[in-house]
């Protein structure tokens, strides 16, 4: 038994690019089921992570809510400074808000922060929505936020500044 290519040799010009294009196939269809599998291993894994994260989300504010109702003194509903600031006298407390990334006095000062109408209080809540909302740091979205603010802010001083100018030209005060 003779090798074809011996007989005939212009069938090598077939056989070897028929063989190399197999080969090539078999890789690429072995790489494609690799990766497949990686890709669906990455997907649970990321759901797992939300999944996780989730819970988390939920512990903190089931734990948070329990903080807000011990430190509710008169039973109200709301949270006073000084009910809050006795809440922040217990060691658990203050060691979950600095695993929120706050100590004490950025706490007091979240307080100010979170009681918008100037009450001296908060609701359940507001206090919530607060603390989860500074967990994290300052995200670029809260500062466009602020930015924003700021911008609407001065453009109303300018308008009321006009119109305070307007009305001394009026009345003839400054001249």
């Amino acid at each position: 038994v003779r090798p074809v290519g011996y007989h005939a040799p212009w069938t090598l010009g077939i056989i070897v690019p028929f063989i190399i294009f197999n080969t090539i196939a078999v890789l690429n269809v072995i790489t494609g089921i690799f990766v497949e599998n990686i890709m669906e291993a990455s997907q649970a894994d990321g759901e797992q992570m939300l999944k996780a994260r989730e819970t988390e989300v939920t512990k903190q504010l089931s734990e948070l809510r329990q903080y807000f109702l011990q430190g509710d003194s008169d039973g109200d509903g709301c949270l006073t400074l000084e009910e809050f600031e006795g809440m922040l006298a217990e060691n658990t407390v203050q060691s979950f808000f600095l695993k929120m990334g706050l100590d004490a006095h950025e706490a007091v000062a979240l307080f100010h922060t979170v009681d918008a109408d100037d009450s001296g209080s908060v609701d359940v809540d507001e206090f919530l929505f607060g603390v989860m909302r500074v967990r994290g740091g300052v995200k670029s979205l809260d500062m466009l936020s602020l930015t924003y603010d700021l911008h609407r802010l001065g453009s109303n001083v300018n308008d009321i500044f006009d119109a305070v100018s307007k009305i001394q030209k009026e009345k003839g005060v400054f001249k």
